[in-house]
């Protein structure tokens, strides 16, 4: 579902890990820093993957509450006011 993001995620994460074995000669340091990449791309995944499901759910809560509202019958509503109003006219 979030193939496009975890594509540029892993596109990323490729690029720091080739930057790394390029110009970090020490391996300690480089085993490291690419421990650090790997972990930066998980968090970078599960934010996506928090964040698209809770857009989905407010998404799915906003349309279930305006379709609820659009079965409202506003012509019962509008009838009893043009009747109060008919009755309140007469009344003059």
């Amino acid at each position: 579902m979030f193939n496009a993001y975890e594509t540029v995620i892993d596109a990323v994460t490729a690029a720091k890990k080739t930057a790394i074995a390029t110009f970090v000669r020490n391996d300690t340091v480089a085993d490291s820093l690419t421990k650090w990449t790997d972990t930066e791309a998980a968090v970078a995944k599960n934010i996506i993957k928090a964040s698209v499901e809770t857009a989905t759910v407010i998404g799915t809560e906003v349309t279930k509450a305006v379709q609820e509202a659009a079965k409202v019958d506003l012509s019962k509503g509008f009838a009893t006011w043009a009747q109060d109003v008919q009755k309140t006219t007469k009344a003059k």
